[in-house]
């Protein structure tokens, strides 16, 4: 059966070739190259302008054709609506995890000197992200630090806020992209009295030094500046047994909030 459709392959397309004319084949081909004259012609023919003009559009066309069908399909989707929300967090964490391992990013796992580390340091020191990188890529960059979340993993104190929200009946939001980027955001009914309330979980660990300190003050200002209510809650409060997140979201009026910062 198998020497029929070899016969009938060879009727239609041509003599079939045996394994040792292959072969041989092969061989002659791989020596030819290494013939200076043909392969200066091969180069050429392959260098030529209409053989790349030629090259470019056929693939130029594919590409433009294979990106407009895919825009097309992904168009107003989430992640979840094109891969199915079985798979949309892991792919999430491995487009996370890639980001880190692009090779465009050069510098990436080298090691530097600490001659090279104290200069660049000090060419950033003191200059804010306008003055190193120009006002449009630093509101860019801006742009995505909001949207980044880290880490990745809910801790087991912002758990613990999340089950009380959910028991009773509160709608919030994880790591909202507001300044600072509350661990849990809850939305306001009322913006007459605040535009929401932004929760935020200190660990005894990460906020106990006088920098991270004074950021989280900034931050606070900054979000009650804005209209916000911010609830800043220490790791080892929250770990009390008698400790519950409705005691600060029950009732928030405009006398509390001033309290909140006095």
């Amino acid at each position: 059966m198998a020497n029929e459709e070899k016969k009938k392959r060879g009727a239609k397309f041509g003599h079939i070739v045996s394994a040792a004319t292959r072969a041989l084949i092969s061989k002659r081909t791989k020596e030819a190259m290494w013939d200076p004259k043909i392969r200066e012609r091969h180069m050429a023919a392959h260098s030529s302008n209409e053989f790349k003009e030629l090259m470019s559009k056929v693939a130029g066309d594919n590409l433009r054709e294979q990106a407009k069908k895919t825009g097309e399909f992904r168009k107003d989707k989430t992640m979840e609506e094109i891969y199915g929300s079985e798979h949309a967090e892991d792919i999430k964490e491995k487009m996370a995890d890639a980001k880190y391992a692009n090779p465009t990013r050069y510098w990436l796992g080298k090691e530097r000197s600490q001659a090279v580390k104290n200069a660049l340091s000090q060419s950033k020191k003191g200059k804010t992200w306008e003055e190193i990188m120009g006002p449009d890529e630093a509101e860019r960059q801006r742009e995505i630090h909001l949207h980044v979340v880290f880490p990745r993993k809910d801790t087991s104190i912002e758990k613990k806020i999340q089950e009380q929200l959910t028991e009773a009946d509160i709608a919030y939001e994880k790591h909202k992209p507001i300044f600072g980027k509350p661990d849990l955001f809850i939305p306001s009914h009322d913006e007459k009295y605040h535009k929401g309330i932004a929760i935020f979980c200190d660990g005894d660990y990460w906020h106990s030094s006088q920098k991270m300190q004074e950021r989280d003050k900034l931050v606070t200002k900054t979000l009650f500046n804005k209209g916000y209510y911010v609830v800043r809650l220490p790791e080892n409060h929250i770990r009390e047994k008698d400790f519950n997140i409705m005691k600060y979201v029950d009732e928030i009026t405009p006398t509390k909030k001033k309290k909140m910062l006095a």
